[in-house]
């Protein structure tokens, strides 16, 4: 199986995006312009390390969100949650949306009902269909913080710009809670595993790469787990923990001047005669002729 690196963003990346930062690490999209793209820079596969909210009045766009496919279209809220990996389907530029983007820190520091459970409910349930109504108010308030955002003139606006966003926060967090009684139980229980697991996979990817470490840190059995991954994301367990592996070795090949040697010990594998194997078996290639095609006339050199 073949597989695109992806682009790991972090929060301060947005910082060239934006004219004005009148509140640290918060970003938010100041034109109408498809800012999406603007935020992986044309990446097809990315994890987005900050914590994003995406409001989508009208488009359409097919994205999978740790495995699982969502459909986005008119009247859709999207949450993204640190470290999730994220695939366009289809060109972001069919969806026009607005963004707000911040550190999960920020969340977590505002007051209760905003807790981890929002967190949770959010990485579960990634996108949201709403109403026209709903859409209108969350973007009412996305105004209201737009215009502050620029608004330079005014001493208080740091603090004006956080008190709108509680407000927003708690309008969307309403939402997911009437969204989630509506839900059958066992495809939340269902949803959730595969969340788990994707988080203890970003977690612990360079050191460990069988289907029962995972299993056992989830306390639950190898074939249970492996269905459900497998009917929720169409690809069973270990289809995603070599992928997330081959994706990160192209990574450190392309951007890195690490050896063969100095990759495979950083991932955990006993020997780089393995780790050749390995990485030949998921693409077809050895990882210096994988080097050697990624380079630019000149830069192709042995490691």
């Amino acid at each position: 199986m073949d597989t695109k690196p992806y682009k790991r963003i972090p929060i301060e990346d947005l910082e060239i995006l934006s004219d004005a930062h009148p509140v640290k690490n918060f970003y938010i999209s100041l034109d109408k312009s498809p800012y999406w793209q603007k935020i992986h820079g044309g990446s097809n596969t990315f994890v987005f390390e900050g914590f994003l909210i995406a409001f989508y009045p009208q488009g359409n766009l097919s994205v999978k969100i740790n495995g699982r496919l969502h459909k986005i279209g008119p009247g859709t809220l999207m949450i993204l949650v640190p470290n999730q990996l994220v695939e366009d389907e289809e060109k972001p530029e069919k969806a026009m949306g607005r963004y707000i983007a911040t550190t999960l820190d920020m969340i977590l520091a505002f007051p209760s009902p905003l807790d981890v459970d929002f967190i949770n409910m959010a990485r579960r349930q990634p996108t949201l269909g709403i109403s026209e109504s709903d859409m209108t108010r969350l973007l009412d308030y996305y105004s209201f913080i737009e215009k502050q955002y620029q608004n330079e003139g005014n001493p208080f606006r740091q603090e004006i710009i956080k008190a709108l966003f509680y407000a927003l926060l708690l309008e969307i967090y309403r939402l997911y809670q009437e969204h989630a009684g509506q839900r059958p139980p066992t495809l939340l229980r269902q949803e959730k595993l595969v969340d788990d697991f994707f988080l203890l996979l970003s977690r612990y990817f360079r050191q460990e790469r069988s289907v029962a470490f995972y299993a056992d840190k989830m306390n639950r059995t190898r074939r249970y787990l492996s269905s459900a991954i497998k009917k929720l994301t169409g690809r069973s367990m270990q289809e995603w923990i070599n992928e997330v592996v081959i994706s990160e070795i192209k990574i450190q090949l392309i951007t890195t001047d690490l050896s063969v040697l100095q990759i495979s010990e950083g991932l955990n594998f006993p020997n780089p005669s393995a780790f050749i194997q390995f990485f030949k078996l998921h693409t077809g290639t050895t990882p210096l002729k994988f080097r050697q095609s990624q380079a630019l006339p000149g830069e192709a050199g042995s490691h």
